[in-house]
Order: C-alpha cells, then sequence, then structure tokens
C-alpha cells in the first residue's frame, strides 16, 4: 500500500494522551505517492514526528475496547474500568450479568467490545447462553477472580493488574 502522508505529528499533553496531526498532501503534488520509510523517527522539542503513519493510526484512533464482567457490576468489574480510566489506547466499559446489576450486559456491549474479560466461569456460561451469536469472533477470557474484594481494594487491583498482563498493558 503507498501512502499519501508527508508525515504526522504527535504532540503529549498532560495527561500522556496522544493525538495524531496528520499533514497530508494535496493530491496533484509531486510526492503524493512517495512510500514512507519503515522506521523514521527524530525528536524536536516537546514532539516527535513520525513517517511510520500505520502504527501511529492503529494507537491512536483505533483503540481497544475492553468490556469488564461479573455478576452486579459494583465491585469486580467497576474496579477494573476506574482502573484504566484516561488511560490512553483503550475504551472501557464494565456490566454485570444478574437482573440487579448496575448496568446489566446487553448484545450491544458484546457488539462494542473488541475483548471481553469476565471475571468467574459462570459468567462465560451466562454469556454463552444468552448472547451466543453475538459472541462469535469475540476474545473471550476468564479472569478467575472471586467475588471476595470491595470495589477499589487494593488486593483486588493488585489481582486485576497481575491477570491482565497476560493479555494487555496495565496502568502503572
Amino acid at each position: 500500500m503507498v501512502a499519501t502522508l508527508r508525515d504526522v505529528k504527535i504532540s503529549f499533553n498532560t495527561n500522556f494522551k496522544a493525538s495524531a496531526l496528520s499533514a497530508l498532501g494535496p493530491p496533484n503534488r509531486p510526492n503524493h505517492r512517495q512510500r514512507l520509510p519503515k522506521a523514521g523517527f527524530h525528536s524536536k522539542a516537546n514532539d516527535l514526528t513520525v513517517s511510520n503513519y500505520h502504527a501511529i493510526q492503529s494507537s491512536v484512533s483505533h483503540p481497544k475496547k475492553i468490556l469488564f464482567v461479573c455478576s452486579h457490576n459494583r465491585w469486580r468489574s467497576l474496579t477494573a474500568e476506574r482502573m484504566y480510566d484516561g488511560f490512553p489506547g483503550y475504551e472501557v466499559r464494565s456490566v454485570g450479568t444478574e437482573p440487579g446489576a448496575r448496568i446489566r450486559v446487553t448484545e450491544g456491549h458484546i457488539g462494542w467490545a473488541d475483548w471481553i474479560f469476565v471475571m468467574e466461569k459462570k459468567h462465560v456460561e451466562k454469556l454463552r447462553n444468552k448472547f451466543d451469536e453475538a459472541l462469535v469472533g469475540k476474545r473471550i477470557i476468564c479472569l478467575h477472580i472471586p467475588d471476595d474484594y470491595a470495589c477499589g481494594d487494593p488486593e483486588l487491583i493488585a489481582l486485576l493488574k497481575a491477570k491482565l498482563s497476560d493479555y494487555v498493558e496495565v496502568p502503572g
């Protein structure tokens, strides 16, 4: 594939979120069919200029969409969602499987998610029973975290980080 990009500029704000500002040349310019080098980083003040557009495009404009699932969406999945609040590269939601859940899982949640992390095996079974067709092609991972923790419990956060680090980047 041939890119029509002269270069991409990334600026980091104080929240460490990257924004891509592309400088596309008009289609009739002589360099519009120029191939981008495989790597071409150079530093200039607080900016990075990157010639590898596709690497940036995927990390900035296509964040991983993660859905955390527990029973009531009050402790475990809510804690996991809050861990990722403002963490770049991820969009995160949390839901529960039970009728009294704070936010009850819907087919729309399943369709939205790229990755689905459930806390217990029973959550996988409930999702499969209710949304089997919507789950086709979805990554579902059981973290095997029992319902023994309160929301925001430091032990729960440490356990979530340890289990999630095998699959995704975890917040510091």
